[in-house]
């Protein structure tokens, strides 16, 4: 079977982040294409062919190692859902309505673009 819970070494080789560049947002190292562009793309139904086509400087790999960053993130953090399980709807309580530590002040969730 194989693993899927690691973020290889070689994956996080390619992903970078400098305070100087793109505000220190996580990118495909080389470029200046930011890991969560990586990830709409994927989200939107993308494939790695496509991505790539479309960012001429990002290769299949590099796709795979923003997916793989972008996964391990996921482990580390709930985001609040609006079909939350959690019952009264108190922060206190249901750790998936509290506010991402990463997000900016007030912000409580991320929005998504209405698909069309």
């Amino acid at each position: 079977a194989r693993q899927t819970e690691i973020v290889t070494g070689e994956q996080m080789a390619m992903i970078s982040a400098d305070s100087a560049v793109m505000h220190g947002q996580a990118l495909i190292a080389g470029t200046r294409v930011p890991v969560s562009v990586i990830l709409d793309c994927i989200a939107a139904g993308m494939t790695a062919e496509q991505i790539t086509a479309e960012y001429p400087t990002v290769t299949a790999a590099g796709v795979r190692a923003a997916a793989a960053y972008g996964a391990a993130l996921a482990r580390e953090e709930l985001l609040p859902t609006p079909q939350s399980q959690c019952g009264s709807g108190s922060t206190r309580t249901c750790p998936s309505r509290r506010p991402a530590s990463w997000l900016p002040p007030g912000m409580t969730s991320i929005p998504f673009p209405a698909s069309s």
